[in-house]
C-alpha cells in the first residue's frame, strides 16, 4: 500500500489547481482510490483497496468554515485556482469562506465533491485526465 512519503512526494509537485489532474493521476497510480480533505486544517484521510486508510496531520492552523454555502463564488474561486491563480492554502481558505467543510476526491470516478457542514454535496466536478 501507499505510504505517507509517497503521498508527500506527489503533493510536493502541486503548486496550483492547474497541477491537480496530474496529482490525481499520480495518487491513483500509487493505489489511492479516494480521499477527503478538511478545510478546517488541511488534514486528509487517503483510502486504498481492502479498507486501507492513511490519515495525514493538519497542514495549517485551523480556519473557520462559513455556515452558508456561496456556490457561485466557489465556482469562480475554483475556476481561478484551476487556471493557476491560487495555491493550496488560498483555495482551502476560499472554500471555507464559501461554506465548504471538506472535499472528497474519488479517483475511481475521477470526481471532486465539495461538501458543506451539514454533509450535503454542494457541487461535483469531474477531474480532467
Amino acid at each position: 500500500m501507499f505510504t505517507t512519503e509517497q503521498i508527500k512526494e506527489k503533493l510536493s509537485k502541486v503548486e496550483t489547481g492547474a497541477d491537480f489532474p496530474a496529482l490525481a493521476t499520480g495518487l491513483k497510480n500509487i493505489g489511492v482510490t479516494y480521499y477527503e480533505t478538511k478545510m478546517e486544517d488541511g488534514s486528509s484521510i487517503f483510502h486504498g483497496k481492502n479498507g486501507y486508510e492513511l490519515p495525514t496531520v493538519p497542514n495549517y492552523e485551523p480556519i473557520l468554515i462559513a455556515d452558508t454555502v456561496n456556490l457561485e463564488q466557489l465556482k469562480i474561486d475554483i475556476a481561478n485556482h484551476q487556471q493557476g491563480k491560487s495555491d493550496y492554502f488560498q483555495i482551502s481558505r476560499q472554500s471555507a469562506d464559501n461554506g465548504v467543510e471538506k472535499w472528497a476526491v474519488c479517483l475511481v470516478s475521477m470526481t471532486c465533491t465539495y461538501i458543506d457542514k451539514a454533509g450535503k454535496n454542494v457541487w461535483v466536478e469531474h477531474i480532467p485526465q
